[in-house]
């Protein structure tokens, strides 16, 4: 059989094989390289709107998140608010058993530009905490002072409630343990704030006894289940015609905002979503290394899902997904501009219900705001819509 035919054939295979038609894996990653719009055949458009309704909200005035913010300033106040369930007392019955001096303790949570000190007071309230569904600043009305502190930041926060004090504890669960009442710390002067971890606070009971000849010294500890604390409502609050937008803060502010989609040509995508803000200022937060120069947010970005009016003041007025769609990183210096992105998939459900996004900071009560301008201000936030058109078809 002679095979000398058949060699310009394999030649041929083999110089056309890296060079011809590409295979499929090659089509994909041409098709890509394509739709991106940017050094292919695709072409990319950016278009702006302002949006058409924006307002900030606050969740209200009852904070139960991680860090219990205490005092007070010229514009601010938070009180805290302890709820047992039960007292653990220690066994009475011992050998040789007494009592010392009841103690409140809380861990601290460090600040930034703490004060000296803050003048502190523990008090019993005057009536039951409200179900947790209808607190609110004030809070129920201060009972009973307990104990004081000038507290200096050293250290957890310990308060003793004095002689008597454990006769005191004792006359709190009986006959009922519902009759302990609720327990209120509070600052007694404009000094500055002090933080404490959430959950954390205990009543500790110490107290000795015998065994033979020795005497031992023990301790009871009760863990408070509930706590909360409450601050005033932001004043004034939001009116949807206001030139700034407030995000974050000690009030907690989340933004409300919708802007118009441009239509997209048939056969293109929108491949980048985001809202950008003019940054007017910025809120310095409480937290130990913040700088009220150079503002790092953590954004959470919330898809609203339903009719929204930016006379809107509270955060429940805002219907919206009840988990984030992302979580956006941003650092930025006053006078810069905020820029958010979006998903672009969100824009996709916006072509027949587009009520916008919700813009919240994560635990924004300690960290650091931010005030922009709003659609009514000379600098208006804007909606920037990419969309890139489907390539041509290879020849």
């Amino acid at each position: 059989m002679r095979l000398r035919p058949f060699l310009p054939a394999l030649l041929l295979t083999a110089f056309l094989g890296p060079f011809g038609c590409s295979n499929n894996t090659d089509r994909v990653t041409g098709n890509e390289r394509l739709i991106r719009g940017v050094d292919g055949f695709g072409s990319t458009l950016v278009e702006t709107t302002i949006p058409d309704r924006d307002t900030y909200v606050t969740p209200g005035t009852a904070n139960y998140g991680s860090t219990l913010l205490v005092g007070r300033d010229a514009t601010f106040e938070g009180r805290a608010f302890f709820k047992f369930l039960r007292i653990n007392l220690p066994n009475v019955t011992l050998t040789g058993f007494a009592a010392s001096n009841v103690l409140f303790e809380i861990p601290s949570v460090p600040l930034r530009n703490e004060p000296l000190q803050v003048d502190l007071e523990l008090r019993e309230t005057a009536t039951a905490l409200a179900d947790s569904g209808t607190i609110a600043w004030p809070g129920p009305a201060a009972g009973t002072l307990l104990a004081t502190r000038a507290f200096d930041f050293t250290g957890p926060l310990l308060m003793d409630l004095g002689a008597g004090s454990f006769n005191r504890i004792k006359q709190w669960t009986d006959p009922e343990p519902d009759s302990i009442p609720t327990l209120m710390l509070r600052a007694t002067a404009i000094q500055g704030f002090a933080a404490f971890a959430s959950r954390s606070a205990r009543i500790r009971i110490p107290y000795t006894y015998t065994v033979g000849s020795t005497t031992v010294a023990d301790t009871v500890n009760t863990t408070v289940p509930f706590d909360l604390y409450l601050h005033p409502p932001l004043t004034p609050p939001a009116t949807g015609s206001d030139t700034t937008l407030v995000l974050g803060g000690p009030y907690e502010a989340s933004i409300a905002i919708r802007g118009p989609i441009p239509a997209v040509g048939e056969g293109s995508s929108i491949n980048d979503l985001r809202l950008v803000f003019g940054v007017v200022d910025s809120i310095p937060g409480f937290p130990l290394g913040s700088d009220s120069t150079q503002v790092v947010l953590t954004i959470e970005i919330y898809r609203v899902t339903g009719a929204w009016s930016e006379s809107a003041t509270e955060r429940s007025s805002i219907p919206t997904d009840s988990s984030p769609l992302s979580l956006v990183l941003r650092e930025f210096a006053v006078g810069d501009t905020l820029s958010v992105p979006l998903p672009p998939d969100l824009a996709r459900g916006w072509t027949t219900a587009n009520e916008g996004v919700l813009l919240s900071i994560r635990n924004a009560n300690t960290k650091p705001g931010v005030i922009v301008g709003s659609r009514e201000s000379s600098r208006p936030p804007l909606l920037r819509v990419g969309t890139t058109t489907a390539p041509p078809g290879r020849f």
